[in-house]
């Protein structure tokens, strides 16, 4: 039985759909053993509100969060004994300040865990639509190399202040990159560190299903990245990174072939065991995915 760390509801998300209890009850009904709860932690400044966000304030964004919090622990507790529910938050970093005002924020909540992402590189959205990318990548002279590096340095402040335990589509940036994107040593010199470093404090790394909606050709991260973080011993997990009960286990059933093609025979996830969150190996997840993805 799968799982995924990485989910979204319409509810709590606006580039998402339908209820947070709906995508409960659709893993249920898949017969996932664990789900996590991720919905976007708020910003705090107007000009980092999304296009489709334009109508609110950053403390509309705060309060819908806040509800968020609320009703995730009351469906945990009604789903008790039917799914593992985990509680958790996908972090932003926008720029330092920004990093800080959230991690004094964050502290007033109990999450299980926290999920790493980023969706900025200098102040701008990197994965909402080509048009905004654009702009991302014009503020550094239409430079990919430069931006790039941007997008890493950021992502390893990110780990640094978080210690994030999954770290979300760690090579986001490759959403509306050219089809020729190619890593130079100096990028690799950035994600190798990134890396290093999350495997010593021992963070997971999400193998993400939903680039496959996004016509990339596999799963995040892409087989160049994902090769360094098994060189590197790093730990995988499984997201379908849905947007709605219609996206949960999306792509589930090619996932399987991706984690062969890479020679992985180990997959793991997060198991909250005496209040505490750990890390555990997932048994048997090939026979789980035959039967019911194939």
């Amino acid at each position: 039985m799968p799982f995924s760390f990485h989910t979204h509801s319409g509810e709590f998300c606006n580039h998402a759909s339908g209820r947070l209890e709906e995508v409960i009850l659709r893993a249920i009904e898949l017969k996932f053993d664990t789900i996590g709860l991720t919905e976007h932690v708020p910003r705090f400044e107007q000009e980092f509100l999304y296009p489709e966000e334009s109508e609110l304030k950053p403390s509309d964004l705060a309060t819908k969060f806040e509800a968020y919090y609320k009703k995730a622990n009351e469906l945990k507790l009604k789903y008790k004994g039917k799914i593992n529910i985990l509680i958790g938050a996908e972090l932003e970093y926008i720029n330092e300040d920004h990093c800080n005002q959230l991690h004094s924020y964050l502290s007033k909540f109990n999450f299980d865990y926290l999920m790493g992402s980023l969706h900025h590189v200098n102040n701008i959205p990197i994965d909402f639509d080509q048009q905004t990318f654009s702009l991302a990548l014009k503020s550094y002279n239409n430079d990919m190399e430069a931006l790039s590096l941007q997008y890493f340095e950021d992502q390893f402040n990110l780990i640094k202040k978080f210690h994030p335990k999954v770290i979300g589509h760690f090579d986001l940036i490759r959403l509306f990159a050219s089809q020729d994107y190619q890593l130079s040593s100096d990028i690799k010199e950035k994600i190798d560190r990134n890396i290093r470093y999350i495997v010593e404090y021992g963070g997971l790394f999400e193998i993400n299903t939903r680039s496959l909606k996004k016509s990339l050709p596999y799963p995040y991260p892409q087989p160049d990245i994902l090769k360094m973080i098994l060189e590197l011993g790093g730990k995988v997990t499984l997201s379908d990174d849905s947007h709605g009960a219609k996206d949960v286990g999306m792509h589930y059933d090619k996932v399987l072939d991706y984690l062969s093609l890479m020679g992985i025979d180990k997959v793991y996830y997060l198991v909250n065991s005496e209040n505490q969150v750990k890390v555990e190996e997932f048994k048997g997840f090939e026979n789980w995915f035959n039967n019911k993805f194939k």
